[in-house]
């Protein structure tokens, strides 16, 4: 799977956007509306986001490193100047942030500076988008999530500004394909979740691979954990399960069957321990080579 994993070129479709397609999607919407924003396509470009960086004097002083990144994350940019000042303008449709994100060097209006993304019973979370101080080619993205039953956190990501970024694909792309976290979700027009599934995947035995599913009801959200052994080769859920997956799927916009094979074909993977032991390897291997961010 390793030179597989080299020499994959990976795809952009419109059925499984990750950050990478959903930025170039965003793209080609906005160039649209150069025939009233004269020249815009020309100032919009992609960007690359370091995300959990240790060290920020470390890591910035120049164009990032080729060789020691992950880069698995990308951002949609346009420079801009009001009156002199100098701003960058971020659209971050990846993390589905419902809003653009004026980030000024002198923080004044219209820096947009700390706002909730998301505020649940289990977390809330709010961000901060800076230019950074030691390199203005790079701005800082401050993250804090609190809990009710947890300490706060806090973590800084790198988006490297100065310049396009030119390997979504073949870098941002391809390094999401070995993640061992999986996800499918249905976000509102806010960026909230609404729906979906998500699991990590592990070297666990096929009976003990749960996934979590969950969905919006009147009451709030619904969740439910299930073990994909229940759906290889599509095996008979009870009612209460069917339930839970159907409604999920409508929030999805899928049909009850579309979802149910999809969850097969999970089942079916997650039971190749060759495969997975090579994908966590991989992954590994890539979270080794950058954790001295």
């Amino acid at each position: 799977m390793d030179r597989f994993y080299r020499k994959y070129q990976p795809v952009i479709t419109p059925q499984h956007h990750t950050c990478v397609g959903l930025g170039f999607e965003l793209l080609n919407r906005l160039c649209k509306l150069s025939k009233k924003f004269s020249g815009i396509e020309n100032g919009l470009y992609l960007v690359s986001c370091e995300e959990t960086i240790g060290d920020i004097s470390g890591y910035v002083g120049g164009p990032p490193a080729a060789d020691s990144g992950e880069k698995e994350h990308v951002l949609v940019c346009l420079k801009i100047q009001i009156d002199g000042r100098r701003g960058i303008m971020l659209l971050d449709p990846g993390y589905h942030i419902a809003r653009v994100i004026t980030v000024m060097a002198d923080k004044m209006y219209p820096h947009t500076g700390w706002f909730t993304q998301s505020d649940e019973s289990e977390v809330k979370k709010e961000y901060n988008y800076v230019l950074c101080a030691e390199d203005p080619y790079y701005v800082e993205w401050h993250e804090k999530q609190t809990s009710p039953s947890a300490l706060e956190r806090s973590q800084v990501a790198l988006i490297y500004v100065e310049r396009p970024y030119l390997t979504a694909i073949d870098v941002t792309e391809r390094r999401n394909i070995v993640y061992n976290f999986r996800s499918l979700l249905a976000r509102d027009s806010k960026g909230h979740v609404v729906a979906g599934f998500y699991f990590k995947v592990t070297m666990n035995p096929p009976d003990e691979q749960d996934f979590t599913i969950f969905y919006q009801a009147i009451e709030g959200k619904k969740k439910r954990k299930l073990s994909l052994s229940k759906f290889f080769n599509h095996a008979k859920i009870n009612s209460d399960e069917a339930d839970v997956v159907r409604e999920c799927a409508r929030q999805l916009g899928m049909s009850q069957k579309d979802l149910e094979d999809l969850l097969a074909a999970l089942a079916t993977v997650m039971r190749d321990a060759a495969f997975v032991a090579q994908l966590l390897t991989i992954n590994s291997r890539i979270n080794t080579l950058a954790e001295d961010n």
